[in-house]
């Protein structure tokens, strides 16, 4: 990892700067990556990262995990601003947690009630 210095406009860059697919000298496929993250004591780094390309497919469980999840976030689009104003209110009102967990964005507070089924 490499320590790097980025113009003071662009503040602490964290991410995938770039991203390829590279074969190994065995035949492996992995995606590799040009990743830029900070350190817990502010320095910013940028790191290659490899990461093996996936092998088997996505199992029945795995699929109907992601059409869910696919549902509860089309169910956040097409929440109108009054339906997002109630749900803001009861977010704020259980002091933002629901069944005990805390949520940090309205977004992840909405699709845990999607999830449980406790609707407005």
């Amino acid at each position: 990892m490499a320590n790097a210095e980025f113009p003071k406009a662009f503040g602490k860059v964290r991410g995938t700067i770039s991203s390829r697919k590279v074969k190994d000298y065995d035949g492996t496929v992995y995606t590799e990556k040009l990743v830029a993250y900070v350190t817990p004591s502010g320095k910013q780094k940028i790191g290659i990262r490899r990461y093996p390309v996936r092998a088997s497919a996505p199992s029945e469980k795995e699929l109907k995990a992601r059409k869910r999840f696919a549902e509860a976030a089309e169910y956040w689009r097409n929440l109108s601003d009054s339906q997002k104003r109630d749900f803001h209110v009861d977010w704020c009102r259980g002091n933002h947690s629901f069944r005990g967990k805390k949520y940090g964005t309205l977004r992840g507070y909405v699709i845990a009630r999607f999830y449980a089924g406790g609707l407005i």
